[in-house]
């Protein structure tokens, strides 16, 4: 099927089935996710724990998963592992919208948790096995620009399907599309990049010691390292609080705006009333382009090469996110909650690419890998408390006071921001 002889055109090829992809998961994003939460509170009736409860095993079981799946990949076959991944995530949303249980929903979020450790990792070692390490940031870059028209039109279809038909026939057919374009990536997807290790698979010692090893030593390592450098330390500890908030405010707002408002009908002509999740296809959109400005005034606007600044900033961010979230969670009024939560949004996403961009700035290349990834792990276990606690405030006290207490648990941040500010004041600090 491939040019077995002209190494670009299998290049070519490499770059063609990755945008392809990228595009097909962009379109399924926005047609799932508009909708799949309006299912699970209107049509399977999840409290606001067993919500959370869900993102609750999608983290803890993606957390086991990442580094055994990951031998797939290494010792057989990037491609196989995509493929893997990609018909475990379509079966996973095939099974949630067509049996409306808890309990189906809860074991399809273990399968598509396993399904993502598949596909993490080994896509991106796929598409730099065969086009190049050099290019992959570029690939990236461009396929998040074309994903971007791709997944609107998702969260459009979305909204058409949910208004005609019901809510469980986006999740369906979503899920319908990530099998059969995942299984369609076994005849179209080249893999000439990859070199398989010599010891065939079926005679191989098949252990998954060394790699549980290896992480072992990963974590040990960037423990160490973080123990070291006050400023890694000052920042691991700022990402247990964000990652608390964002577990707990993200899984519960669009269960706010179900719950505790009623919203706007809108109709279109020869559509006839759309169905209520149009708003969260609304806020999606605009919550994205709001996002990718934020980055952008982060990224090209702002100076970031003194130890003290980067604190200043941060600390009126997540003032600025504390308060909206607050007056999110507490106004009566649509109107108000929509501009409040497009003010989050664009805070949010301002306030990542400062955090990240400092932490590189101060970090050594060799290191660098190991503490990223640590910083995630941290942020991990910051969402599974504050996820859970927040579930349970939910729960027994009420949406509002839930978001509320999410929002406040961003306070300690000022409190370090601030000594860091103070502390560190004319010093360029490299950690």
């Amino acid at each position: 099927m491939f040019d077995l002889v002209n190494r670009d055109s299998m290049k070519i090829s490499s770059i063609t089935v990755f945008y392809t992809r990228n595009l097909f998961d962009a379109f399924n994003s926005g047609l799932i996710f508009t909708s799949i939460y309006a299912f699970y509170v209107r049509e399977i009736g999840m409290s606001p724990f067993q919500l959370l409860l869900i993102g609750t095993v999608i983290m803890v079981t993606g957390f086991l998963f990442e580094t055994p799946t990951g031998v797939v990949a290494d010792l057989y076959s990037r491609k196989l592992s995509v493929i893997i991944g990609g018909v475990l995530i379509g079966v996973c949303f095939i099974l949630t919208g067509s049996i409306p249980l808890y309990s189906v929903a809860l074991m399809a979020a273990l399968i598509e948790a396993i399904g993502d450790t598949f596909v993490s990792g080994a896509l991106d070692a796929w598409i730099s096995d065969e086009v190049g390490a050099e290019r992959v940031g570029q690939l990236w870059l461009r396929a998040a620009q074309l994903g971007t028209p791709a997944h609107w039109l998702g969260i459009g279809t979305s909204i058409l399907l949910a208004t005609w038909f019901s809510y469980q026939v986006p999740i369906v057919l979503g899920g319908a599309l990530w099998l059969v374009v995942s299984l369609l990536l076994w005849w179209v997807m080249p893999e000439t990049g990859f070199v398989r290790p010599q010891t065939p698979l079926s005679h191989a010692k098949f252990s998954l010691r060394p790699p549980l090893q290896s992480a072992l030593d990963t974590l040990r390592t960037g423990i160490k390292l973080v123990q070291t450098t006050p400023l890694l330390l000052f920042l691991f500890t700022a990402e247990l609080f964000v990652g608390g908030f964002f577990e707990g405010f993200f899984r519960l707002y669009r269960v706010h705006f179900l719950t505790n408002f009623t919203l706007p009908t809108l109709t279109l002509p020869w559509i006839g009333a759309l169905d209520e999740v149009v708003w969260f296809g609304i806020l999606d959109a605009l919550s994205g382009l709001l996002g990718i400005a934020g980055m952008e005034i982060a990224l090209r606007k702002l100076r970031l090469d003194q130890a003290a600044l980067p604190a200043r900033l941060l600390l009126i961010v997540y003032s600025a996110i504390i308060l909206c979230v607050i007056g999110f969670a507490l106004t009566r009024y649509f109107a108000l909650a929509v501009i409040t939560f497009l003010l989050i949004k664009f805070l949010v996403e301002l306030a990542d690419p400062i955090t990240k961009s400092w932490l590189n700035l101060h970090l050594a290349a060799n290191v660098r890998a190991t503490v990223l990834s640590l910083r995630s792990q941290v942020s991990m276990v910051g969402q599974l408390g504050g996820g859970l606690g927040v579930g349970l405030v939910a729960n027994f006290f009420g949406l509002r006071i839930a978001l509320a207490l999410a929002g406040l648990l961003l306070t300690p941040l000022l409190v370090l921001y601030q000594k860091w500010a103070k502390d560190n004041k004319e010093v360029v600090d490299r950690a």
